[in-house]
């Protein structure tokens, strides 16, 4: 048995609630939740009073909120910056809908949104005064755009969400192992710790490799997860590996197809370590 465990903290923040509902959005324009969680973000009018309206006259059609969006009759009973914002609204996830026919993946799916949005500049506007929150918000962002790398499909990436916030806190964890992410072990520790895909393209994942501060920060999340460990540490990699950052370039959209691997450079710095630590234990006695 496993738990997934440590990752319902990072999908409940706000930023990464309010980008998972426009791609729910996309995928799923009945999903009337997440319509009411971004009608007004970031500020287009659609307060709580506007978006009554929409929710009452889709409700007695039998229709999702984001279908009367565009409705000229429901529309002409708003006020001018309401109806502009329905009208933008409608417009957006008409959009969103549309390029995902067109099989974008999720992290391109983000980036639209990201800039038909305006949504770095809403988060600028309220964070205005706690630079903190505005460079943590924009770290979030980062890490939700590196897992939706990982995926082909906006479909596959919001299941992939929907299992990891679906862990049962109550269970006895005792008898699992424990699945999370680095940053989710931040402060933990346990007596056996295995680090799996030590593999140059993730971890260090491929987007942080263009910069040297790139693979500075990469360095320090290794070394986050190698120091989980109280007794035992396995290091582990694929020689090859299917879909993900791998093979993405070379044989993208070919199903099932796998790529060779590259050894993790910090495996080799710990390897390398590891050595020079042995000979000065030998060279002591």
């Amino acid at each position: 048995p496993y738990k997934l465990k440590g990752q319902l903290g990072f999908y409940d923040r706000a930023v990464v609630r309010d980008l998972l509902a426009f791609v729910r959005l996309a995928v799923n324009s009945r999903d009337n939740m997440a319509l009411t969680r971004i009608a007004d973000i970031p500020k287009r009018g659609l307060s709580a009073k506007p978006l009554k309206v929409f929710s009452v006259e889709a409700a007695r059609r039998n229709l999702a909120i984001a279908d009367v969006l565009g409705d000229i009759m429901i529309l002409a009973q708003l006020e001018e910056k309401a109806r502009t914002g329905a009208r933008q609204l409608h417009q957006l996830l008409a959009r969103l809908r549309q390029r995902i026919k067109n099989n974008i993946g999720p992290r391109e799916l983000l980036e639209d949104i990201l800039v038909q949005t305006n949504y770095m500049a809403y988060l600028e506007g309220i964070h205005a005064k706690d630079a903190e929150k505005l460079s943590d918000a924009k770290e979030h962002i980062n890490e939700l755009m590196l897992v939706a790398d990982e995926y082909d499909s906006a479909e596959d990436f919001l299941q992939y969400i929907a299992i990891m916030t679906s862990s049962d806190d109550g269970d006895d964890e005792r008898d699992q192992v424990q699945l999370l992410t680095i940053h989710a072990a931040k402060g933990l520790e346990w007596p056996l710790v295995f680090v799996v895909g030590l593999e140059e393209g993730v971890l260090p994942h491929e987007r942080s490799m263009a910069t040297h501060e790139g693979i500075e920060e990469e360095r320090r999340l290794c070394y986050v997860a190698v120091t989980r460990a109280a007794e035992r540490l396995y290091l582990s990699w694929c020689a090859e590996r299917s879909g993900g950052a791998s093979n993405r370039n070379s044989k993208k959209g070919v199903k099932g197809a796998t790529a060779p691997t590259k050894r993790s450079r910090f495996y080799d710095d710990i390897e390398a370590y590891g050595q020079e630590l042995a000979a000065r234990r030998s060279s002591k006695q």
